[in-house]
């Protein structure tokens, strides 16, 4: 309980960091890549009741797609706040997308609860991208 209100509380500051810079412009390939790497990222989760030797392909796939993201979202002018909650998805020591991954690998198999509790935190990450990447402003001609 005290992980998810740690986490919670870390997502309303960088919403209110974000008020505070400029930020980059919407970007629908983004938000579309983001919503399929969230979907793709909670369905490889679920396959880890089962052995990471046998997914270990489909991990290494996603995780270079989550780099990818990181990569683009680092790229864009005043994107800063973004290409930080992409540092936290793809870092291996932390409790998200990547640390849930490495977690796979090191202990072969993982229980069905530590999975679901593990899916509730890392949705919340990709939400935040996701509510982030839709509150920038719509390019105007």
């Amino acid at each position: 309980m005290k992980r998810r209100l740690y986490f919670f509380s870390l997502l309303v500051s960088i919403f209110i960091l974000a008020g505070c810079f400029k930020t980059a412009v919407y970007d629908k390939h983004a938000y579309a890549e983001t919503i399929s790497l969230k979907q793709d990222t909670l369905e490889l989760m679920d396959k880890a009741i089962q052995s990471y030797a046998s997914y270990e392909t489909d991990v290494t796939d996603l995780l270079q797609r989550l780099d990818a993201a990181y990569e683009s979202s680092q790229s864009r002018a005043n994107n800063k706040v973004s290409t930080e909650q992409w540092k936290i998805m793809i870092d291996k020591n932390a409790n998200m997308a990547a640390g849930f991954f490495a977690h796979w690998k090191s202990e072969g198999t993982l229980t069905k609860y530590f999975i679901d509790e593990a899916k509730v935190i890392i949705a919340g990450g990709f939400d935040a991208i996701i509510d982030l990447e839709k509150s920038k402003k719509k390019q105007t001609y």
